[in-house]
C-alpha cells in the first residue's frame, strides 16, 4: 500500500525506508506547504494540521540521523482532492502518515507522576501511576485535548486519581485467590519483531536502556523478518500452531554455549555507543575494528577450546586422531565430524576445523584383525611392512589380503594362503621344478597349483574318497602302461556312479562300467 501510493498516487515519499528522522530542510522549504495542503483535508486530520504549529520543532529534525532515506511524509502534491479518493487500506495508511508528520508541530504530552501508599491495620499497600495534564502529540491520533487517564503508558503506567496525604480511605472487603503463575504467551512474528525494536524494556543497565531506545532495539525494520527467516532456517526458531515461534533445543543450545555479555541485547548499545565516538572524531575507526578483530578472534579460539552440548542431540564419539594437528595446513586441528545424509549417513570422520580454508579429510580405517604375515618385511620393495586390508565393496567384500604399506609407491600384494589339503608341498608333476600349493577357486573349492604359474599350469583337484571297484590297482589292459582307478560320476543323470577308468587319461581314455 504505501508502495502504490508513492508511485502512483504520489502523495507520500519513498517507502522503503526504515528512517525516523527527518532532515532540516523539508522544515524550512516544504512543510509549511505540506500543512497548509492538510488543512484543507475534511475530518480529523484536517483539524489537526489546522491547530499544529509550525513554530514547534520535534526531535525528528535531525540531520545528523538522516542517512540515504528519510522518514515517509506526505508530499507537496497531498491535496485535499486527491486524498478524497483514496478508500479502505490505502486511506487509513494515508492517515497514519499524514499523522504522524502533523503531530511534529505538537508539544510533548505531558503528565503527572503518582505514587500513593496506603495503609490498612497493619498491612500496607503502594501503587504508583500517572495523572495526564496534557494530551500534547497524542491528540493527533485520539482527538481529545484532555488525554485519557485509563491509557495505560508503554512503560507500564496506570491511572490513579487525585489524592492527598492522610487522606481516608475505606477497606470494603478482604480476600484470598489461589492463582498459578503463567509463562508469558509466545512471540508472534510481530510482537518478536516488536520486542527487536523495543529491546531496552528487556535491559535492566539504565545506560544500555537509555541507548538502546534511541537507536530503535536490535536491527532494523528492512532486517528484522530476515532474521527471525535465517534462525528458522538454521532451525534455532521454528513456527508452532497457526503463528507462535518458539526456541528449539538447538537453538537454546548456541545460546548456553555463548558467553553471557555475547547474548546480552546491551552489547549493542555497548558498539552503538563505540560508533558514535566514530562519527565525532573522539575514536580512531581504525582502533575500533581492530578491537573488534581482536575480540572476535578471542571468542572463536575460546570456542574451539569449549565443550558444546546440544540438547537433545546424540554425541559424537571422537574418533582416533581426533585432536590432532592437520598434517596438510600444520596450522588446525582434526575434528571428529559425521556424514549427515546419503549412502554414507551416520559414517564418522575426521577433517580440518580450518575448513573450507583447508579442506583436509581422513577416513578412518576399519579394525581388521591380522592374517599370518602381517607385520612382515615385504618381499617386493624390502622396505615396507605387509599390513592386513580389507576388501570394502564388490564380490569379495570383507575378503583380507596383505599389502605392503608403501603403497601407491609399491603396489606389493599377498592373499591369504588356506589350508594345506592332501599333497600341498610334492614337486610339480609336470614341470619338476615348482611345488605344488594349495589354493582356493572362486566357488570355494580346494585344489592344488603349481607355483610356477603362469609358466605352468599343472593343476590337482581333489580327489574323492571313493570306495574301490573290483579291479581297482590293475595293469590298463588297453595302453599297458596306466593303472585302473575307480572314479565317480558327480554329474547328470548318473552322477554317484562309480567305474574304473585308465590314470593316463586322457593319453588313455579305456574306462570299464561296472555290470
Amino acid at each position: 500500500m504505501a508502495q502504490k501510493l508513492y508511485e502512483t498516487h504520489k502523495l507520500t515519499t519513498y517507502p522503503r525506508s526504515d528512517s525516523r528522522y527527518l532532515p532540516t530542510a523539508i522544515l524550512k522549504d516544504e512543510a509549511p506547504g505540506i500543512l497548509q495542503a492538510l488543512r484543507a483535508v475534511d475530518g480529523a486530520l484536517g483539524k489537526a494540521a489546522d491547530d499544529a504549529n509550525p513554530k514547534l520543532k520535534s526531535d525528528a529534525w535531525n540531520d545528523g540521523k538522516v542517512s540515504d532515506h528519510h522518514a515517509i511524509i506526505p508530499t507537496s502534491d497531498a491535496t485535499a482532492a486527491k486524498i478524497a479518493n483514496l478508500e479502505g487500506v490505502e486511506a487509513n495508511v494515508f492517515d497514519i502518515i499524514a499523522k504522524t508528520f502533523v503531530a511534529q508541530f505538537y508539544p510533548d504530552q505531558r503528565w503527572k507522576a503518582l505514587t500513593a501508599k496506603i495503609s490498612v491495620e497493619e498491612d500496607h499497600f503502594s501503587a504508583t501511576g500517572r495523572k495526564e495534564i496534557d494530551a500534547g502529540w497524542k491528540v493527533v491520533f485520539t482527538g481529545d485535548v484532555k488525554g485519557d487517564d485509563e491509557e495505560d503508558d508503554e512503560e507500564g503506567g496506570q491511572s490513579l486519581p487525585t489524592m492527598q496525604k492522610s487522606d481516608p480511605v475505606t477497606a470494603d472487603k478482604g480476600e484470598v485467590k489461589s492463582k498459578r503463575t503463567t509463562p508469558p504467551p509466545a512471540f508472534t512474528d510481530g510482537t518478536l519483531i516488536a520486542a527487536m525494536s523495543n529491546v531496552h524494556r528487556f535491559v535492566p543497565d539504565s545506560e544500555a536502556k537509555k541507548r538502546l531506545k534511541e537507536n530503535e532495539g536490535l536491527g532494523t525494520e528492512a532486517t528484522r523478518a530476515n532474521m527471525i527467516e535465517k534462525l528458522i532456517s538454521r532451525k534455532f526458531l521454528q513456527r508452532k500452531g497457526k503463528n507462535k515461534l518458539v526456541s528449539t533445543l538447538t537453538g537454546q543450545s548456541v545460546v548456553q554455549a555463548l558467553p553471557q555479555e555475547v547474548t546480552d541485547p546491551a552489547l549493542t548499545a555497548i558498539w552503538e555507543g563505540y560508533l558514535d565516538k566514530v562519527s565525532r572524531g573522539d575514536l580512531d575507526y581504525e582502533k575500533f575494528m581492530e578491537g573488534q578483530t581482536k575480540n572476535v578472534e578471542k571468542r572463536v579460539q575460546e570456542g574451539k577450546e569449549a565443550e558444546v552440548k546440544i540438547k537433545g542431540v546424540k554425541t559424537i564419539q571422537p574418533l582416533e586422531g581426533h585432536g590432532e594437528t592437520c598434517q596438510k595446513c600444520g596450522q588446525g586441528k582434526m575434528v571428529t565430524r559425521e556424514v549427515k545424509k546419503g549412502k554414507h549417513k551416520g559414517k564418522k570422520f575426521l577433517s580440518c576445523d580450518r575448513y573450507p580454508d583447508c579442506d583436509a579429510v581422513h577416513w578412518p580405517k576399519p579394525k581388521v584383525d591380522p592374517i599370518e604375515g602381517h607385520g612382515e618385511t615385504c618381499p617386493k620393495c624390502q622396505k615396507g611392512k605387509m599390513v592386513t586390508r580389507m576388501i570394502q565393496k564388490g564380490d569379495h567384500k570383507g575378503k583380507k589380503f596383505l599389502s605392503c604399506d608403501q603403497y601407491p609407491e609399491c603396489d606389493s600384494v599377498q592373499w591369504p594362503k588356506p589350508k594345506p589339503i592332501e599333497g600341498h608341498g610334492k614337486p610339480c608333476p609336470k614341470c619338476s621344478d615348482g611345488i605344488m600349493e594349495t589354493r582356493k577357486s572362486k566357488k570355494g573349492t580346494f585344489f592344488l597349483g603349481c607355483n610356477n604359474y603362469p609358466n605352468c599350469d599343472a593343476v590337482e583337484f581333489q580327489k574323492d574318497k571313493v570306495k574301490p571297484m573290483k579291479g581297482d590297482g590293475e595293469t590298463c589292459t588297453k595302453c599297458k602302461n596306466g593303472t585302473m582307478r575307480t572314479k565317480k560320476i558327480h554329474k547328470g543323470d548318473q552322477k554317484g556312479k562309480t567305474f574304473l577308468a585308465c590314470n593316463q587319461y586322457p593319453e588313455c581314455k579305456n574306462a570299464v562300467w561296472p555290470d
